[in-house]
């Protein structure tokens, strides 16, 4: 049984026997599993300090350069993990932080509405053609067997 890439067949086949998994099958998991946590704990990282900015609608001590940095380091990261073609648990919580941090500068610079909003569809549309390209890309095999 296989859900988001991981086998779970190993783990409860030995479960209904009444056997602790062996280790070449539970650490697999719980490296995708933990893999998985912290995509799902990185959606929340900069929401408090997102919240706070705007709750006192003030950006006072903190450093633009900073989260423009941010907003590199994060792109560089994620472009890397695609390139390398790293499972989604390896690389998600780059996407989720990248999205935060440019929400983020968009508060401090007091971005208008419409600043948002071009910010938002223009990463929709570059997601869509980027799975667009991912999912109609061709094989290499085909192209390297013809060669031969």
């Amino acid at each position: 049984m296989e859900i988001f890439g991981m086998d779970f067949g190993c783990v409860i086949g030995s479960l209904r026997h009444g056997q602790i998994p062996e280790k070449d099958c539970l650490l697999p998991l719980i490296s995708k599993l933990l893999g998985y946590c912290i995509v799902a704990a990185s959606t929340t990282v900069k929401i408090p300090q997102i919240l706070k900015i705007l709750e006192h609608k003030s950006v006072r001590g903190l450093s633009v350069a900073a989260f423009e940095l941010e907003v590199i380091g994060y792109t560089i990261s994620l472009a890397y993990c695609l390139h390398k073609g790293l499972p989604f648990s390896a690389f998600g919580e780059y996407a989720f932080l990248l999205v935060q941090v440019r929400v983020f500068t968009s508060n401090q610079e007091k971005a208008p509405t419409s600043v948002v909003m071009g910010s938002v569809l223009g990463a929709v549309t570059n997601g869509t053609l980027l799975s667009q390209i991912i999912i109609y890309k061709k094989s290499d095999k085909k192209k390297d067997k013809k060669v031969e």
